[in-house]
């Protein structure tokens, strides 16, 4: 009886897990921290993580508690002779035997994440039940705890002991549900730590704009993260890759990877992007192929939208343009990333124009609704737009974009712009590298190892 009590609890905290996480991500946003310039950002979002890691200590130290307060009245609980009551007691425990499998915990959300339901047969919908299915579920596990600790504390039950023995009843079932309240916290705490790798995404530089200063600058806040602080290590190794340092990039995301977190795929993917800028081409594939394996049964809509990013970029520098021309125009519908994933599809179709002259009408229309989502175009607003337009056969109008971008654009994106000014007025080469954009490749990368 009690090993099925068990059991009913772990499938509903599993779709509670489910539910939730799917909640959570569809909910979080990718954009800046609202008012706040890049270091400011990225320190608010570091002191976060640690209130919220030291939530994580705070809950553990308060369920040890729970176990001692277990532990102690332990011997006095089995003197007492009320086989219903030590029965219902015994229920109530087995619901707290979940957070001695936090292990188990860790792998139901992280296999969420990958795209795999926990409970077995079952496929994650991102898209149904949310946040009515999710309290439905949590609602229901509440009462069955309440209904549990009403059995037990009948006063029919508790009539038959003595004050002591009421009194050493009642402080169990308090404890148990002090316990029962942790637990939820505890699931709802893991739930939430991808949140994180959200918060960072939009400085991990995912357009490749910033300057080699700008990079640095946040490579520099980054340093002071927690040293358990996996999405800023992975933030950390994209911003390493941009500027070309592609050892330290792959030191560093080798760190973030020895620990397993519901991540390990966005931390593969960054992975596989880095070995291909090294030319590690074989291993590279490799890597991308235990990837496409592990995500073979999942939806491409449950698919994590940072990931697919990942992916997309991956293939448009390997020339595999198709794929990430789908990749991208999944991420249109993801309003977080739609302004973004739109200029992405526009240097896509400015680079493909010249042997498809379609791609250039494809160009222009993606970099035009880019534009109008864009509050105020800053500088790569404007380059975007006047690459599409020179794909579009439109050169007088493009460079007068390219004259607006030079306005705001400085350091080396000022030397971008003036290279695709030459591109279209002299014919001289260009050619947008998507994942250094205007960066100097360094020595560190090695010849290809096809």
């Amino acid at each position: 009886m009690i090993l099925l009590l068990f059991s009913l609890l772990q499938v509903c905290l599993t779709s509670s897990i489910v539910l939730a996480a799917c909640v959570q991500r569809e909910d979080d946003s990718l954009q800046a921290e609202s008012g706040l310039d890049s270091i400011s950002a990225i320190e608010k979002i570091q002191k976060d993580y640690a209130e919220f890691t030291g939530k994580s200590k705070l809950i553990a130290k308060e369920y040890e508690s729970v176990l001692t307060t277990l532990r102690d009245t332990e011997a006095d609980f089995q003197k007492i002779q009320v086989d219903a009551v030590k029965q219902q007691m015994s229920a109530m425990q087995s619901s707290l035997q979940s957070l001695e499998y936090q292990n188990q915990t860790y792998e139901y959300i992280q296999r969420f994440n990958d795209g795999a339901n926990p409970v077995q047969g079952k496929r994650p919908n991102a898209r149904t039940g949310g946040k009515i299915a999710r309290d439905s579920v949590r609602t229901l596990i509440d009462a069955k705890a309440k209904a549990d600790l009403a059995v037990a504390s009948r006063a029919i039950e508790l009539q038959q002991l003595s004050a002591a023995q009421q009194a050493l009843v009642r402080r169990r079932i308090e404890t148990i549900q002090k316990g029962h309240t942790l637990q939820q916290e505890w699931i709802e705490w893991h739930a939430d730590w991808p949140k994180f790798m959200d918060r960072y995404w939009p400085y991990s530089d995912p357009e490749r704009r910033m300057t080699h200063s700008q990079v640095q600058a946040c490579l520099d806040a980054l340093a002071k993260a927690d040293s358990q602080d996996i999405p800023a290590m992975i933030t950390s190794a994209l911003l390493l890759e941009r500027i070309g340092k592609h050892d330290e990039a792959l030191a560093m995301i080798d760190k973030a990877l020895a620990i397993k977190t519901s991540l390990e795929t966005t931390g593969m993917l960054a992975k596989v992007s880095i070995l291909y800028s090294l030319g590690k081409t074989k291993e590279a594939k490799a890597s991308l192929l235990v990837i496409h394996k592990s995500l073979v049964n999942v939806p491409l809509l449950s698919q994590q939208p940072i990931d697919r990013w990942l992916k997309a970029r991956i293939a448009a520098s390997q020339k595999q343009y198709p794929q990430a021309e789908a990749e991208w125009k999944s991420l249109v519908n993801h309003k977080p990333m739609e302004l973004e994933a739109r200029r992405a599809l526009a240097l896509l179709s400015f680079v493909r124009a010249e042997r498809s002259p379609i791609e250039g009408k494809k160009a222009l229309k993606e970099a035009q609704l880019a534009m109008d989502l864009e509050p105020r175009a800053d500088w790569f607003s404007h380059f975007v737009l006047g690459a599409a337009m020179h794909a579009a056969q439109q050169g007088k109008e493009a460079l007068k974009e390219l004259t607006e971008a030079e306005k705001t654009a400085t350091e080396e994106n000022l030397e971008l712009c003036s290279r695709l000014r030459k591109h279209i007025q002299d014919g001289e080469p260009f050619e947008w590298d998507f994942v250094h954009a205007s960066s100097t490749k360094t020595a560190d990368a090695e010849k290809p190892d096809r």
